[in-house]
């Protein structure tokens, strides 16, 4: 068995508004996995207040493609727990996020509608 990626995300751009937020999730599985891999350059993706099962590979995270590029990944964890959330051997450019930028991220209203593209689809605007 090989070990697996829970996430593959990339952004084209630094300014496009998308991105992977897991909040209050539990982790678990069979078998070794990474929480992501950079799909594309610029790649977003924060686990905050879950909880992670003895799973995670200690690196927690991988560039894929995109070695030598890892400045313009956001990969975070944020008030995790459990035996897969030891971030002592995670690789070193995982991001630390200030108050804003953990806020932005993790308050749904904020985050899915950027740009008021719900409103737009849904005519109220």
């Amino acid at each position: 068995m090989g070990t697996a990626y829970i996430t593959a995300h990339g952004r084209e751009r630094e300014q496009d508004t998308n991105g992977f937020v897991f909040k209050n999730c539990r982790v678990t599985g069979t078998g070794p996995a990474y929480l992501g891999r950079a799909y594309r350059s610029h790649a977003r993706v924060v686990f905050y207040q879950s909880t992670f099962d003895n799973v995670i590979v200690p690196e927690g995270w991988g560039a894929w493609h995109n070695k030598g590029k890892e400045g313009e990944i956001t990969f975070a964890e944020l008030d995790c727990q459990g035996p897969g959330a030891n971030m002592s051997k995670r690789v070193k450019w995982v991001k630390t996020l200030s108050p804003e930028e953990l806020e932005q991220l993790v308050t749904p209203k904020l985050f899915i509608d950027q740009g008021n593209w719900l409103g737009e689809q849904l005519g109220f605007v």
